[in-house]
């Protein structure tokens, strides 16, 4: 969900910042200015966003008095009359900012918006949906993950040509019809859901709705890979957590060995020193673990050293006063 929900935000600022443009030159072409400022102004706008093909200002009966256009993407800039689009006819009669959404066939390339100028003018404004287009297709991702927009009829937007990705070729089905795009139109809504796709694959989607201008994008991937890096994970979790016991087992082990050796050794050499066997001289030297163990080794085999001629000397003596007695 968190990249529908990014997508969403995209599109949305998108809109917002073409709105406040067109507020702005809105503003400045109610003022009492000739036709020759008024060109200037329409031009300033197309200069701001390269999406913008043509602007025009429209009187209500549907002629169009003047315009500015882009030539690299208006092939053909002579005015025209709208009275007979069905774009123009909802724009009339509530005289807000309307898209246009009754779009024929689907993957539209540009599309138009109309705005309101005066009581008895309007601003008619066509865009390229060329840089939206590009924008959504830097969110795809892995070799099976889908995102598409549609627009409030649930008509297939963007990006172009991603139809095969989501209806089987001759289908009857159409992408409005699909539970997961009706979701994605409902005010606010954000959420995810797992089902049969008409490719005939269990897919993961995930949707989220564009308040302005009133679409929904949704995305989906294959089940199997959505989660395979989930199992993936899960794997890696469990060989990495017996390597550790593992390693664990053999440390504790080294060190357990490592201390009860030296003091196996420690406790024979006491009994045979307590049995009046002194040379524990070669029982001790292998003790090097390095630490205190060492050195208590080394005091233990020097006061056997000491106890062994301390013996020898009580020996001698006891011979001495014997021959003496003698």
């Amino acid at each position: 969900t968190s990249i529908a929900k990014s997508i969403s935000q995209s599109i949305g600022d998108y809109w917002s910042e073409i709105d406040k443009k067109v507020a702005i030159v809105s503003r400045s072409l109610r003022s009492n200015i000739d036709w020759m400022e008024r060109h200037g102004i329409l031009q300033s706008l197309l200069d701001t966003n390269p999406d913008f093909i043509s602007v025009a200002i429209v009187e209500n009966s549907g002629k169009e008095l003047l315009k500015a256009y882009n030539p690299e993407l208006e092939p053909d800039p002579t005015l025209l009359n709208h009275k007979n689009s069905e774009l123009f006819r909802r724009f009339l009669d509530g005289r807000e900012p309307v898209l246009a959404e009754n779009l024929e066939g689907e993957n539209v390339r540009d599309i138009a918006k109309i705005y309101p100028l005066a009581p008895t003018h309007c601003l008619f404004i066509k865009l390229s949906l060329h840089t939206l287009d590009g924008e959504i297709r830097k969110f795809e991702f892995a070799r099976t993950g889908t995102v598409f927009v549609v627009n409030g009829e649930g008509k297939l937007m963007l990006p172009f040509g991603v139809r095969h990705k989501i209806l089987p070729e001759n289908s009857s089905l159409t992408v409005p019809e699909l539970e997961i795009v009706k979701k994605s139109l409902v005010p606010d809504a954000i959420g995810s859901s797992e089902f049969r796709s008409p490719l005939g694959k269990d897919v993961v989607g995930a949707f989220a709705s564009v308040r302005n201008p009133g679409w929904g994008v949704v995305i989906q991937q294959d089940k199997d890979e959505a989660y395979f890096s989930v199992s993936q994970m899960r794997r890696d979790t469990i060989v990495l957590t017996l390597i550790s016991v593992l390693l664990a087992s053999l440390i504790a082990f080294f060190l357990a060995r490592g201390l009860t050796l030296p003091l196996s050794r420690l406790t024979l050499a006491i009994k045979k020193i307590s049995a009046r066997d002194f040379g524990v001289q070669g029982l001790l030297a292998p003790i090097k673990t390095g630490d205190e163990l060492e050195a208590l080794s080394g005091t233990f085999s020097e006061m056997a050293e000491e106890l062994k001629r301390y013996d020898e000397m009580q020996v001698d003596k006891i011979v001495a006063e014997k021959t003496k007695t003698d």
